[in-house]
């Protein structure tokens, strides 16, 4: 059976690239493992890069 994660992190966006970034690769240093939390990204529909560098921080 899946073990599900503790917590899920929402993360809403829109046209915010570089600040997705920080704030996904802030997410992947915490101290409680990856596995024990899930982050869910809501893009509302961005024009630049955002949805691009979510796909590419969890890949």
């Amino acid at each position: 059976m899946t073990r599900r994660p503790d917590c899920t992190v929402v993360v809403p966006t829109y046209n915010r690239m570089a600040l997705l970034a920080r704030t996904l690769d802030s997410l992947s240093r915490q101290d409680l493992g990856t596995d024990r939390f899930e982050v869910l990204v809501v893009d509302d529909g961005s024009t630049d890069a955002t949805r691009d560098t979510s796909t590419r921080a969890y890949s």
